[in-house]
């Protein structure tokens, strides 16, 4: 499958199970590169969204199938200017450090963690990015020393006037009261 015609299906009308069905496609014809390329690359509207959408359906379908990538997808998670793919990516990267599936380096390691804290606490940042830049860090406290000095103040800051989704993240995790 060509790049463009990658980039077509994603372009067309989304109804339910689409998501579903792309993140098959990538997994049946080994697409990772292709849309990991759309998604970091595609200047096409709504195309990065949906690339990285089907991305995040394909790994948590088949984690393993993943695996090869995981090189790739940490330098595209650190490197991506398009704000749509942020959650997504954000939320396989936290995935990831969850299940301790990540072997990194000490510079991957500190340009992950810097990549979540700018998007964290840029309050023009959409929530649902905010929140995986948070498990994020919370999986990194410990790997990564200046979190663990920072992490008072990140979470001061995250409880003035936090969003509905920030609130609830916070409450998951203990750092707010019910």
């Amino acid at each position: 499958m060509t790049r463009a015609e990658l980039e077509n299906i994603l372009s067309e009308r989304f109804e339910g199970g689409c998501a579903d069905h792309w993140g098959k496609l990538i997994l049946d014809r080994e697409l990772f590169d292709p849309v990991m390329d759309l998604a970091v690359q595609s200047a096409r509207g709504i195309v990065p969204f949906r690339a990285a959408y089907a991305l995040e359906r394909a790994f948590l379908a088949a984690p393993e199938r993943f695996e090869p990538y995981h090189g790739r997808f940490i330098h595209d998670y650190c490197t991506a200017t398009h704000p749509s793919t942020w959650r997504h990516f954000g939320k396989i990267m936290a995935l990831l450090l969850k299940r301790k599936k990540l072997t990194l380096s000490d510079e991957q390691l500190n340009r992950i963690a810097e990549t979540a804290v700018l998007r964290l606490v840029d309050p023009s940042i959409a929530v649902g990015v905010r929140v995986w830049s948070l498990d994020i860090l919370f999986y990194l406290k410990e790997k990564v020393d200046w979190i663990e000095n920072e992490w008072p103040e990140i979470i001061g800051q995250l409880k003035i006037d936090p969003s509905p989704g920030m609130i609830s993240r916070l409450r998951r995790f203990g750092w707010m009261g019910r």
